[in-house]
């Protein structure tokens, strides 16, 4: 019986672990936890930049399509200065009195950018300029035709980062891709 219970003491003593065992487990769970956390810093900011030109891109391409659909003069402004859009309405869609509830359920109120992300560029293909002081307004008419224009965003924390929203001038979706787009300019020799 004595021997027994030797037996069962050794047992106990075995089924633990060391303060050793311990101290090096945590330890590499430690250098495991910073690999991934500075991993994830890392696509912050490209993370923030395809948000923000996705969602500038669908929301573009909705009043493209609502303009063909209600044949009106639907736009986006967007504010440089504080780094913000809105959405514009033809003058018979607009209601004079409408509440902040209304107004905000209809994205007519001022969004802004994800934190850190600002468009630093708008590309005409050199025809004309599209800012008339800190706005930049995009309006697309009664067929959903605009002028061709690239919006370029880039984050604070890395600006080589860059987005573009490519808003093809006639028909096509608008999209958001990634790195820096140009549109082709055609010469005598395409015609």
């Amino acid at each position: 019986m004595s021997q027994n219970v030797n037996t069962r003491r050794r047992r106990l003593d075995r089924d633990g672990f060391t303060l050793v065992e311990l101290l090096v487990v945590l330890a590499v769970i430690g250098l495991l936890l910073r690999t991934v956390v500075a991993n994830y810093r890392g696509d912050i900011p490209i993370i923030a930049l395809r948000a923000n030109a996705t969602a500038i891109a669908a929301r573009l391409d909705y009043l493209r399509t609502e303009s063909r659909l209600e044949g009106g003069r639907y736009g986006m402004e967007i504010d440089l200065e504080k780094q913000r859009y809105r959405t514009l309405l033809p003058p018979e869609r607009r209601k004079p009195k409408e509440d902040e509830a209304t107004l905000e359920g209809r994205n007519l109120t001022w969004t802004p950018f994800e934190q850190g992300v600002r468009l630093t560029g708008v590309d005409l293909n050199a025809k004309e300029d599209a800012k008339r002081g800190n706005r930049i307004k995009i309006l697309f008419d009664e067929r959903g035709r605009t002028q061709q224009k690239v919006l370029l965003f880039r984050h604070k924390e890395d600006p080589d980062l860059v987005y573009s929203v490519i808003i093809p001038p006639l028909t096509g979706a608008v999209e958001a891709r990634s790195g820096v787009y140009r549109f082709p300019t055609a010469t005598d020799l395409d015609f």
